[in-house]
């Protein structure tokens, strides 16, 4: 569904881009029997769907079967990560960045008896998932769980799966200000307890919640006034996520703890609140240029990406930018006004 897509991606900026390193190829990472894993596949997270779909039947009909209309665990996942992160729990994003199908299998769990289990928030145990009706996949003579869809892997070393458990089955009152969280809002996220120890390429391994989030929110009435376009929706998608609770927004210059709003070109421009926010990725999901001044903001948007910042745009804030530089018959300009296409 377009929806859970494009959540998705946008929510993923929040918790994919959190600190700490990451270099070339993703490394093959040794993580220990008693780590979590939080599942973003179709098999083992569920998206809402109302049925069972013919991934959850034979051969993958370890599938779990989930509720009998499904539930938004998909998305909920982005929120739990993110207070986690804000709570000082260390956290893996894992994906093959050698793999050639965007479902191609990004991990594996083997034991001899279950690879991994459900963790059970009631008791803080684990409880089998496996359907009555058939077992995991078999290979040398252990069974096997595939992951895809890029999961989120929580390392038992240091007590840190421990520490991660405790917060997902009693939520906490936070820290410094920020990660407080009510464990019901993220009671439909599936957590899996690894029963051995395995490995997983690993893109990023981060221990705190990332720098806020640019929002551009240009595009209505004279001199670049906010449209609300934008506002909306990333208002709506933390919602998804359990993270629109007070004090996420701020403004340009002050962003809160998730993002900071830019409804005015002087954001940009005079104030250079890109730079003085700290921000490490730019969002226009929507700009129709109405008034503005174009082309101090682009100016400020490359200066930004050349810097190493992210730039993610989309709608029809791409049509804006792919009409950034205008040729006549007479003379070519180099910073002229967007313009926007159909």
């Amino acid at each position: 569904m377009k929806w859970i897509s494009i959540a998705g991606i946008v929510l993923g900026l929040l918790v994919a881009s959190a600190t700490d390193s990451h270099a070339g190829s993703n490394p093959i990472e040794n993580y220990g029997k008693g780590s979590l894993v939080i599942p973003m596949d179709v098999c083992h997270q569920f998206t809402g769907k109302n049925s069972k779909p013919q991934y959850r039947k034979s051969p993958r009909c370890y599938c779990p079967t989930g509720p009998k209309f499904g539930d938004d665990g998909i998305l909920k996942a982005y929120g739990l990560i993110y207070r986690l992160l804000e709570n000082g729990v260390i956290v893996s994003f894992v994906i093959n960045d050698k793999k050639t199908r965007i479902d191609g299998d990004d991990m594996y769990i083997y034991d001899a008896a279950e690879p991994a289990r459900m963790f059970d928030r009631s008791t803080g145990g684990t409880t089998r998932f496996y359907q009555s009706s058939c077992d995991s996949p078999v290979s040398n003579g252990k069974h096997f769980l595939n992951y895809w869809g890029a999961s989120f892997v929580i390392p038992a070393a240091g007590g840190n799966a421990l520490k991660a458990m405790q917060l997902i089955k009693d939520g906490s009152p936070g820290v410094n200000g920020r990660g407080k969280f009510d464990p019901s809002t993220f009671a439909t996220v599936d957590v899996h307890v690894a029963m051995a120890d395995f490995q997983a390429p690993t893109y990023r391994k981060s221990k705190a919640p990332p720098r806020p989030l640019a929002l551009l929110d240009l595009g209505s009435g004279g001199g670049g006034g906010a449209n609300g376009a934008g506002v909306n929706i990333l208002i709506n998608y933390l919602a998804l996520s359990g993270l629109n609770e007070p004090g996420t927004a701020g403004t340009a210059c002050k962003p809160g703890t998730i993002y900071g709003i830019f409804d005015r070109d002087t954001d940009f421009t005079t104030n250079d609140c890109l730079r003085k926010g700290n921000y490490f990725t730019l969002w226009a999901p929507h700009w129709t240029p109405n008034g503005e001044d174009y082309e101090g903001v682009i100016k400020k948007i490359a200066e930004f990406t050349d810097a190493g910042g992210g730039f993610f745009a989309e709608c029809a804030a791409i049509a804006t930018l792919e009409g950034s530089v205008v040729e006549t018959k007479t003379s070519r300009c180099t910073a002229c006004y967007f313009y926007w296409s159909v």
